[in-house]
Order: C-alpha cells, then structure tokens, then sequence
C-alpha cells in the first residue's frame, strides 16, 4: 500500500515558550538515514496560512514561524506512521526520539515561497548529537581498542547511551589532537579490521582472516559502529525480500512468506572501471616511509585477486572482477609515512627504543581498506517500494529484479541477489507513503 501516511503530531516549541502542532499544515516529511552519516536527519515542509483551528472556528494569527519565534535549535516533537500493512504500528512508527535523546531541533529554516495569503517553509531538522559534535572536542590521549574508544567518546562526550560497537582486531593508541568527536569516531573506522583467526598478530601477523573496513553511523534506535563483514554477514529478514516484476501483479512467496513489489528502481552505478583503476580497487602499490629508522621498507602490493582471497567475505559468491588484461597491473601509486615509535603501550619509551612496533598495521590494512570501501559502493540501485519505516541503514535486503525474457524464472543474475541499505529515506506526502533506498554491494547475484 502507498496510500498517505498518518502524521499524528508534530509539535514544535519555539524560543518564547509558546508550543503549536503544525501536524494538518505539513505538505511534506523526510526522514534520512545513512551509513556515510553520522547522524540522522528529517526535513518538513509545512504551508503558514496565518490561521490556526480553534474549536470549530478559525482564529487569524501572526503565522507560525512568527508566533513561535523561530530562530533554529527549537526542539521537535513527532510521530508518524508507514500505513503499511506489511508492517505492525511499532515497526512502521517513526518518532522523533533518536537513541538516548528525546528530540531533534531545528538546525535550518528556509523560506521556499510566498503568496499575499499564505508562506511555504521548509524546516531542515538534526539529532541532538549534531550539536554537541560542534561544541565539544576530543582532546585526551587513548590506548588500546578502537572499539573501546568509540565506546569512550559516545558516553563520556556526546553522552550517548544507546549503541552498539564492535571491537577491531588489533589496538591503535592515539591523542585527540581537539578533533571533533563524530568525526574521530569515522576516522578510527577506517584504522579498523576485522579478523577471523586467532594466529593472526597485531604486530607481526599475516594478513590471513584479515578484512578491513567498518562503518561509524546513526539509526533511529542507537549509533553503530560496525564492519563490514558484519554487516554483509547479517540474514535478510521476512519483508525484506523485494522483486521488480515488470507485471503489476501482487508478489508473491518471499523470504518467510513475504514479499514486496519494487514500485521504480533505478542503476546508478553497476560498473566504472575508469574509476576503479584510478583508485587502485585492483591492483595498487605502496610505498611507506620509516621516519624512525630514516629508510623505505619493501613496497607493498596489492591485488584483488590474490589478497581477496580467503580474507573478504562478499555479500554474493560471484565477484565482480574485471578482465585480467585490466587487473594485472598497478593502477595507483600510493605514499605514506609509517607510525613507528609513536605512544607506545602503556607510556614507556625505554622498552620499545631499541625496536620499535608499528602503532597500527597500516602496511597490511590501508591498501586493503583501499579496496573494500571502493569495491562495496560498485554497484549502487535505487530502489522505490511502498513505505516501510521498520527499515534501517545498514540493514539487508534481497532483491529481484526480471530479465528481459520474462519466461526465464529467478530474474537477472547480474543484479538480483543480496544488498545493505546504504541510505534510505521514508517520504509522506498528501497523497503517497514511499521508501527511497539506496541499496550496496561487492558482488554479482545469486539467483539459483
């Protein structure tokens, strides 16, 4: 169903005190949520007549943006409901209570159009930790996990309550440096890899069972802080299987029994292979710098083929390698200077003079972080379907989308198979209820 959605209410409590439920003058409400995002955001856009209802009559006001006296940071109270019937009331209810925070405020207002009877504005909203992102720094010295010091910067900083973080495989000891705290927790993703044997060393190990890359970011029920094997490796839930059947006619079957038509979809990208080579996702050398002992180490190569191999798990078993005549040579050049001797663990330089250890495994981790990040985002479709609101960032779905010949069963192998919400956005209007999702992946399908 894509019939309107119901906004119970949306209150908003201006500067001077005053409170006003603008619910039956919104014309539009977005909500987003993204895995490149630190936080979540929302944008309304609402009609100002001038004129309120008070009890079976209509009373003429100095307008809402007027009478409230908006000015930005006004906090926002709403709730709003999919209409779908595929979704229970709890599963599609979006309310405006982010995590641990009670609210979003206002961080924009814009004047879209006016009329001599009426206005159009256009409110931009954020979570409470976009704020405090901007008014507080990380300033102190952290040794030890990643994990554990995106777990100390969520409470003791932006004084979140509600998350979920994973720990890396290996420790990385850093100072603060008075970075902002969102953008501190997204760089450690970055440093981070995840490891599937118990040999591998922090220090001296192989790269065997190592897979880098994790994602910093924010749903509407916690901040999560998560790999992206993790992420890939998460089973599709019932109402999560979508098909494109080119027909009109109801799904049918599904995982656990449902199954969602796809309303529009749309392939942004399936394959750029100027691109890829210019970011060395195939092949790619580096050279590192040791300013601690004022020589250059080996250089490191890397190749998707062989360094893939056994250590990165992609979401569908079919890569989506391009010919060997294209892969076989490094396409990107890369420089870095190594983080040797640098706070070592536990404060005491004596111990660790003579030789001694890399801070992070960064010969190993950033070519292959190279790869992960740019190989995930290769293929990218939109897709629209009737509004769900259960969905997250983050989350996995199925996708089915018909060949060309409507007689072969299963749909195309190239793009049907398995995906992560990459972005997605739940849209109301007057007329319709829909869900944009921008949906991710490393690999071709797997349609049997």
């Amino acid at each position: 169903s894509i019939r309107p959605g119901d906004i119970k209410v949306f209150k908003i409590t201006g500067s001077n005190g005053e409170s006003t439920d603008i619910s039956g003058s919104i014309a539009q409400f977005y909500y987003y949520e993204s895995v490149l995002s630190n936080t979540v955001t929302a944008t309304v856009a609402f009609v100002d007549t001038g004129f309120e209802k008070e009890g079976n009559s209509r009373i003429k006001t100095t307008g809402i943006v007027d009478g409230l006296e908006l000015v930005g940071g006004e906090s926002v109270e709403f709730e709003v409901i999919d209409n779908n019937d595929m979704t229970s009331e709890t599963e599609g209810t979006i309310t405006s209570q982010i995590g641990s925070s009670e609210g979003m405020t206002v961080k924009t207002i814009r004047d879209v159009s006016t009329s001599g009877t009426k206005k159009m504005f256009i409110l931009d909203l954020v979570s409470k930790e976009y704020w405090i992102n901007e008014t507080t720094r990380v300033t102190k010295r952290y040794d030890g996990n990643p994990g554990n010091h995106v777990t100390d910067i969520l409470q003791n900083i932006l004084k979140v309550t509600d998350h979920e973080v994973e720990q890396s495989s290996y420790d990385y000891n850093f100072i603060g440096n008075t970075k902002k705290p969102l953008y501190t927790c997204t760089w450690l993703a970055s440093k981070c890899s995840t490891s599937a044997t118990a040999s591998d060393d922090a220090k001296s190990g192989t790269l065997q069972g190592v897979s880098a890359g994790f994602f910093f970011f924010q749903t509407r029920d916690k901040y999560q802080f998560k790999s992206i094997d993790t992420l890939s490796a998460q089973s599709v839930k019932p109402g999560r299987d979508f098909i494109y059947n080119n027909t009109g006619k109801e799904a049918t079957g599904g995982i656990g029994g449902k199954r969602v038509n796809i309303l529009d979809y749309s392939t942004s990208q399936q394959t750029n292979i100027g691109k890829d080579l210019s970011l060395g996702v195939y092949n790619n050398k580096t050279i590192f710098f040791d300013m601690y002992r004022m020589y250059s180490p080996p250089a490191v190569n890397f190749s998707f083929d062989e360094n893939k191999k056994n250590k990165v798990k992609l979401l569908n078993e079919k890569t989506n390698q391009a010919q060997k005549e294209v892969t076989e040579s490094p396409s990107r050049l890369m420089f870095s200077v190594l983080d040797v001797g640098t706070l070592p663990n536990g404060g005491e330089l004596v111990d660790d003079k003579t030789d001694p250890s890399f801070t992070t495994r960064t010969r190993e981790s950033m070519v292959q972080s190279v790869m992960r990040y740019n190989e995930l985002f290769r293929t990218k479709i939109n897709i629209i379907i009737p509004a769900d609101f259960s969905i997250r960032a983050g989350d996995t779905v199925h996708c089915t989308f018909v060949n060309l010949n409507t007689e072969v069963s299963g749909g195309s192998e190239t793009l049907s198979g398995k995906f992560i919400v990459a972005n997605v956005c739940h849209k109301i209007d007057s007329e319709q209820t829909l869900s944009s999702i921008d949906i991710i992946r490393d690999s071709l399908g797997d349609i049997e």
